[in-house]
């Protein structure tokens, strides 16, 4: 099964890389703590490096997801790396 973050409403899962997140209402999402606590949920190469929040999925005038623009890294994406959040491997 999957574990789901607290604060994360509803999960839809959108290739490997990629997932909408739906936040409870009135909860604020913060990339370090989420990474935290993935750290501690799933093996350290499953921690994401780069998140990014929208309001909404990018989509064509078809309905699809615009997949190209979510893996845009851009100055609104959050870096873990430039964060300085590290995790070691647990033994």
């Amino acid at each position: 099964g999957y574990c789901v973050y607290p604060l994360v409403q509803n999960l839809q899962a959108k290739r490997q890389k990629i997932a909408n997140h739906q936040l409870k209402d009135g909860e604020k999402f913060d990339e370090a703590e989420f990474c935290t606590w993935m750290a501690e949920q799933c093996i350290i190469a499953m921690v994401p490096r780069f998140i990014e929040t929208f309001d909404g999925w990018p989509m064509t005038a078809t309905q699809k997801v615009k997949v190209a623009e979510l893996k845009e890294i851009t100055d609104k994406t959050w870096d873990r790396a430039k964060a300085g959040l590290k995790f070691s491997a647990r033994k």
